[in-house]
């Protein structure tokens, strides 16, 4: 099977909000994980594919050291800044000429952006209801190494949120299923 790669832009635009929003934080987490990790990211370009241990390695110290609602709302903005990077800033700004500033807009681009940014990492599929103001994220085929303790789907909270920010709407994005054994997790996102 191939390798599970990440692009280096998510890690190091995770290192960024570490860095500029929770310093203190930032400073537990790279002296908890291993120098390697850090060096590899910090030095990667921001289109270079890393291995996904070396996203997986900081997933689960930062979890660990800033506690679950820390972590995805510094996900959250981690993945605020992404949208503004070369990387998905074209992807985003069309697909939102497009269809227009809605959650379900970009819960329709989330498998696309999904793509841009990882590899033979699993699927992520969606199924919305607009009129409902309501919508599904499945995270299929994720490799169960990597996400032994379920923080990789803890942390997707935080980016699908997100998606509410950007189209400047209230709602909620609830984990609903998380089976890291099966590679498998459930985003449920409602608005108004």
């Amino acid at each position: 099977m191939a390798e599970p790669q990440v692009r280096a832009s998510m890690p190091k635009d995770f290192l960024a909000v570490l860095d500029e929003h929770y310093p203190q934080a930032a400073h537990r987490v790279r002296k908890a994980l291993p120098p390697h990790t850090v060096t590899t990211i910090e030095s990667a370009s921001r289109v270079e594919w890393l291995h996904l241990r070396h996203h997986a390695q900081l997933n689960e110290t930062s979890l660990e050291l800033m506690g679950l609602q820390q972590y995805q709302q510094a996900w959250r903005q981690a993945m605020l800044r992404s949208v503004q990077q070369k990387t998905l800033r074209a992807t985003v700004t069309g697909a939102l000429r497009l269809f227009g500033a809605t959650p379900a807009s970009l819960m329709k681009l989330a498998p696309r952006a999904w793509n841009l940014l990882s590899k033979n990492a699993g699927r992520l599929s969606a199924d919305i209801d607009v009129d409902a103001k309501q919508g599904r994220l499945t995270l299929t085929d994720f490799p169960e190494e990597q996400n032994r303790s379920g923080n990789f789907a803890q942390g997707l909270v935080g980016c699908i949120e997100s998606f509410l920010d950007i189209s400047e709407t209230q709602g909620e994005v609830r984990l609903s299923s998380n089976t890291p054994t099966a590679g498998r997790a459930t985003y449920e996102v409602t608005w108004r």
